[in-house]
């Protein structure tokens, strides 16, 4: 009979515990850094892109408006195309969606939208993409071109606004 160590036993859970990988079969996109894989919701980590009803100025200062969270999304959706996706996780966030970095042929999609000027670090949370963003913003792309709101900004006052509204 085989004995089992405590340490190897810890080390086996470890990975099972740990890591997280799913390749799609059913995919949807719900904005430019969440997906549900098989029913399983995966935000993309490193990265906070605008909500999907959340505008920009456009760059020429005219009075029309880039609508960044659909096209953040519309973005992630051409990425992807029609690619198998997997999804690395080794946590949860508070809603129970599994924290992901995500790939379509080997190549990181969350970085890919860092790098594109879809999303922005969060200086709250992970800065793996730091530098990328860094890239993104002296090259004046995507988000960066059109003054947009910091997501997590727009959906604070987005949440003020509503309480006030519910108060009156």
């Amino acid at each position: 009979m085989k004995k089992i160590t405590t340490a190897g036993l810890l080390s086996v859970l470890t990975v099972f515990v740990f890591v997280l990988s799913a390749q799609a079969s059913e995919l949807r996109v719900i904005d430019g850094d969440t997906i549900v894989l098989d029913g399983e919701r995966h935000r993309l980590v490193g990265y906070d892109t605008p909500e999907i009803k959340q505008t920009c100025k456009n760059s020429d200062m005219n009075k029309e408006v880039w609508p960044a969270g659909r096209l953040a999304k519309e973005r992630l959706i051409e990425l992807i195309g029609d690619k198998e996706v997997t999804c690395v996780s080794d946590k949860k966030d508070r809603y129970g969606r599994h924290l992901s970095t995500c790939y379509v042929d080997g190549v990181d999609l969350n970085e890919i939208m860092v790098k594109e000027g879809w999303g922005f670090v969060s200086p709250r949370y992970e800065q793996t993409y730091i530098e990328i963003q860094i890239q993104a913003k002296e090259q004046n792309i995507g988000v960066w071109k059109h003054n947009c709101e910091y997501p997590w900004d727009f959906r604070h006052l987005k949440k003020r606004f509503n309480e006030k509204a519910k108060a009156q």
